[in-house]
């Protein structure tokens, strides 16, 4: 018999196409699960770190209220108004969480279209700017 295997690619000592492609496939799963396990930690890791990055902005609104409350006259209710709304922002954030925040931001768009338009616009413009200039 003549030995073909230069022209079919296997030789003697190679197993069969079905079993090679079998492995090939069950070595992309164990990637494509080791990929995924990955991801969903990095995904874990950001949310942790986005949780702990809220409740620094509350700490700080928090302070920022008490600095303007503190330093305001008598006379400054503008000022002590814009302390309570900081107070309250502040307390919005140690209440929710990124998953309710997500929720309300969507029906506050869903309820202001053009508004929320024209703020994604002007977001975009000043990180475009600020991008453009670094």
């Amino acid at each position: 018999m003549r030995d073909l295997s230069r022209f079919t690619g296997q030789g003697p000592e190679e197993p069969p196409a079905g079993q090679r492609l079998e492995e090939i496939s069950s070595r992309a799963s164990e990637a494509a699960r080791e990929a995924g396990q990955r991801a969903r930690g990095v995904g874990e890791e950001l949310g942790r770190g986005a949780e702990r990055a809220r409740l620094v902005v509350a700490d700080g609104l928090s302070r920022a209220a008490n600095t303007l409350r503190s330093s305001a006259t008598e006379a400054d209710s503008t000022a002590r108004r814009f302390a309570e709304s900081l107070q309250q922002g502040a307390s919005y954030l140690r209440q929710k969480d990124l998953g309710s925040m997500r929720r309300d931001l969507e029906g506050l768009i869903k309820q202001y279209p053009a508004q929320a338009l024209g703020a994604a616009f002007a977001v975009g413009l000043v990180l475009g700017r600020r991008i453009w200039r670094r």
